[in-house]
């Protein structure tokens, strides 16, 4: 059976138990005997675009600071992530009592937050259980909802990329626009002026290009009802599209 090609491999969120993370100099080898342990290292590969996550280690874990290296590049990208420690507790410590309640429980309550589980958690956690200790979060407060961290998120994102836009950074923008920055996003604190219109009218019009091959509409208006090929036909070097 084939898998079905219409469902999105990228999950909603992530609960990980000791999770290897990244493998600097480690050996990892594929059915033809190459080290792909760089290739397959999801700390590489972290984007806003990333979904929210919860990590458990132990403090005695040789993994523990992949755990801490994932979590502070969430941070930097205002991607949710949590991570909580097991005193003195080493790899696999989740897999007997109370820790299996312990984690089980924190868990329960992190899919709640983001709206997956509903009603109290049904896990019966030992009364002499020690707790976890928390490393700290990411971007997203658990109190918000699954919503308002994902737009609190493209938000910061789509105005990273206005600001490289109207500096011109040429490679800054493409970045963004890979990890899903919002070409047409218009700035509220900007009367309505998108990355385009902002990059025209710096005179920034290797960004102008950039900006147009990948889907900016040269007619999308401003907050004043003022279209970006407006603002270009009135800057003397401007060579833009009707």
């Amino acid at each position: 059976m084939e898998d079905d090609r219409a469902l999105s491999p990228i999950p909603n969120a992530l609960v990980m138990f000791n999770p290897p993370l990244n493998f600097p100099g480690g050996k990892i080898l594929d059915g033809e005997g190459n080290n792909i342990a760089e290739k397959i290292a999801p700390t590489r590969f972290l984007n806003a675009k990333a979904p929210p996550a919860i990590l458990f280690y132990g403090t005695k874990d040789g993994m523990k600071a992949q755990g801490s290296e994932y979590v502070a590049k969430c941070k930097e990208l205002g991607v949710r992530a949590e991570m909580y420690l097991a005193e003195d507790e080493p790899h696999g410590f989740y897999n007997r009592s109370p820790w299996v309640e312990v984690t089980v429980n924190k868990a329960d309550i992190f899919l709640q937050s983001l709206g997956f589980l509903k009603g109290p958690s049904q896990v019966k956690v030992p009364a002499d259980a020690q707790p976890l200790q928390s490393l700290g979060a990411g971007n997203a407060s658990t109190k918000k909802s699954q919503v308002e961290a994902v737009n609190e998120e493209k938000e910061k994102l789509n105005k990273t990329l206005k600001d490289a836009a109207a500096k011109g950074d040429i490679k800054t923008v493409l970045a963004l626009i890979q990890q899903g920055a919002d070409v047409q996003w218009r700035d509220p604190k900007d009367n309505g002026k998108t990355a385009l219109t902002r990059s025209i009218l710096n005179g920034k019009f290797d960004v102008v290009k950039v900006l147009l091959e990948n889907g900016a509409d040269i007619n999308y208006p401003d907050g004043s009802n003022r279209y970006p090929v407006y603002f270009g036909r009135n800057h003397r070097r401007a060579r833009l599209p009707s």
